[in-house]
């Protein structure tokens, strides 16, 4: 397909315009695109995920207007003002670091922070009791917080009962 501007080169760039439920489309060269003002960011080399991420961190932050903390990775040394220029984390350690501040991050670009994706059959009992347990532990917090103690009680129960299954031990033996 030709440009439609000089009708000379082939069209890179598509463009779709919809306006009021009419949809213009202009098939354009990239020199008659970047004359109309489209830039693509492909070519460019400009597109970088890093970038898009480094984006988002500073919108969520300037919306938030919270002070950077001053924290930094025991793993590799990156400090979180460091992940916010450059948009990507040194290390697994990183994540655990920085978790707190990375998880309305993780909720607007996934829509949530909890792992949805597939576990290995052989793991999938582990998983499930793993994620019980941050579950209950989440709600114990929430009810000390709101000074409900007998609630939060209840919860210490509940976790001591999973962590009990999931090491195999009994009470009794936990407890010599």
């Amino acid at each position: 397909m030709l440009c439609e501007d000089c009708g000379k080169k082939k069209a890179t760039v598509h463009f779709t315009q919809i306006v009021s439920n009419k949809k213009t489309a202009l098939n354009l060269c990239l020199d008659c695109a970047r004359n109309r003002g489209f830039e693509n960011s492909l070519s460019t080399g400009s597109f970088s995920l890093g970038n898009i991420l480094a984006s988002f961190i500073q919108e969520s932050e300037e919306a938030g207007t919270k002070p950077l903390p001053k924290i930094k990775c025991q793993g590799c040394g990156l400090s979180y003002q460091d992940f916010r220029e450059y948009g990507r984390l040194g290390c697994h350690r990183c994540y655990e670091t920085f978790f707190d501040n990375l998880k309305d991050l993780l909720r607007r670009i996934h829509g949530s922070n909890d792992h949805a994706g597939k576990v290995p059959r052989s793991a999938q009992e582990k998983f499930i009791v793993r994620k019980e347990l941050k579950k209950l532990q989440r709600e114990m917090k929430r009810a000390v917080e709101r000074e409900d103690f007998e609630e939060a009680a209840a919860f210490r129960d509940k976790i001591r009962k999973l962590q009990h299954k999931r090491t195999g031990k009994t009470e009794q033996e936990d407890s010599l």
